[in-house]
């Protein structure tokens, strides 16, 4: 019975069944044509607040990043956050802050994405709380690790 399955089983080997797939790529070759999910627009999240930590005032700013096809997605760079009275349009707006951060590193990313709401968070301490009550607009430029920059900019809520 032994020796009849091993003949069906060489047997069915030998008629046809072969191998579907391509050989795998050695671990360094990339893969032509492949599409890898990169960030290429992004949005100052809703949830973007002023706020207190530590007794302090923060800006509790919150960036969402996209990738070509709208989802979420994680993305390496530099932010540069500038927050400008809301009176004027564009850069004849008075800036009131600015601030700087870098999120490269695995470490950087644990601190500052929340998976949750799959946006950044970035505590930005104020010196003068009497700017969380203006009518501000938060713009936002993240420069992605390879150069390329993407642009944002939204009103922030004064609090009440």
């Amino acid at each position: 019975m032994l020796f009849q399955a091993a003949v069906v089983i060489l047997g069915a080997a030998l008629a046809g069944c072969e191998f579907k797939g391509r050989q795998p790529l050695p671990d360094s070759a990339p893969m032509a044509g492949a599409w890898v999910p990169q960030a290429t627009t992004m949005r100052v999240y809703p949830a973007t607040r002023f706020t207190h930590h530590n007794d302090e005032p923060v800006l509790e700013a919150r960036v969402e990043l996209f990738d070509d096809m709208g989802d979420s997605v994680k993305g390496s760079g530099s932010y540069r956050f500038e927050l400008r009275d809301a009176n004027g349009t564009g850069d004849e707006r008075q800036r009131l802050y600015t601030w700087d951060v870098d999120v490269l590193t695995l470490k950087d990313h644990q601190e500052h994405y929340d998976p949750i709401t799959r946006s950044y968070v970035f505590p930005l301490r104020l010196d003068d709380a009497a700017v969380a009550q203006r009518q501000t607009v938060l713009r936002v430029v993240f420069t992605r690790a390879e150069g390329k920059r993407l642009e944002t900019e939204d009103a922030v809520t004064p609090s009440p």
